[in-house]
């Protein structure tokens, strides 16, 4: 009889071990130098958009940024301006929704100068968030096919592209055209082949300018991550 309850004490030890361990959460935890995809949820002017966006041309945008996680602190930056808040300061509403009203000014619209957003976690294991804005411009005029990360879709002059690092991006136009020097230097080349330009994803953000015979401008910022943050607990 002590035998048979010694036993049925053990299975019982096990089984419990086995309900907790299945209902344990797995952490992930940001690796130091790693570029993680972009991925904050972003509304421009009451349309939809997720992580990084061309969005049309207007005179004042009104943002909203909805990150996956806990927000502590967000950053909104651009060539000229950065704007931070806290989670406790005053605009925020609803869960993890932040509103923003920009308006360019005219030294902002004239130039490449694309809004960043960042979020931060205080926790030591804080799954921090990102987004990258780009705005279209009368300026650049000239159309393109883009076919990024296994969409291909008309750029009307300014264009964005996430994607894996390492990974073969393309680039088509119905005319001749040529490329400026990538920025900054260490990004990959576009390399000419049958009827298209294909470029080769480096880590981090990268611009390319490039225009026709008749002046015509284009241009492309293609992002390379090397990670994707896991949102929910495993």
């Amino acid at each position: 009889m002590r035998r048979t309850w010694t036993l049925a004490l053990v299975l019982l030890i096990l089984l419990v071990a086995v309900l907790v361990t299945g209902c344990t959460s797995t952490s992930q935890v940001l690796e130091p130098g790693t570029f993680y995809r972009r991925d904050i949820g972003i509304e421009v002017n009451g349309v939809q958009y997720q992580g990084v966006v061309t969005v049309p041309h207007a005179k004042s945008y009104d943002f909203v940024f909805q990150p996956k996680g806990d927000v502590d602190l967000l950053l909104i930056k651009n060539c000229h301006r950065t704007f931070s808040a806290e989670k406790l300061s005053p605009g925020w509403f609803g869960k993890n929704k932040f509103p923003y009203s920009y308006t360019p000014f005219p030294e902002e619209d004239d130039r490449v100068c694309p809004v960043r957003v960042e979020v931060y976690e205080s926790a030591k294991e804080g799954k921090h968030s990102w987004a990258f804005l780009d705005f279209e411009n009368p300026k650049y005029a000239l159309q393109y096919i883009l076919t990024c990360d296994g969409n291909q879709r008309i750029i009307n002059g300014v264009g964005v592209c996430q994607a894996k690092s390492d990974t073969a991006q393309w680039v088509r136009f119905n005319e001749p055209i040529r490329f400026a020097p990538a920025l900054p230097e260490k990004c990959s080349k576009p390399e000419k082949k049958d009827g298209f330009f294909e470029i080769k994803t480096s880590v981090g953000e990268c611009l390319y300018h490039f225009d026709t015979r008749d002046g015509r401008k284009g241009r492309l910022t293609v992002i390379g991550f090397q990670g994707v943050l896991v949102r929910e607990p495993q």
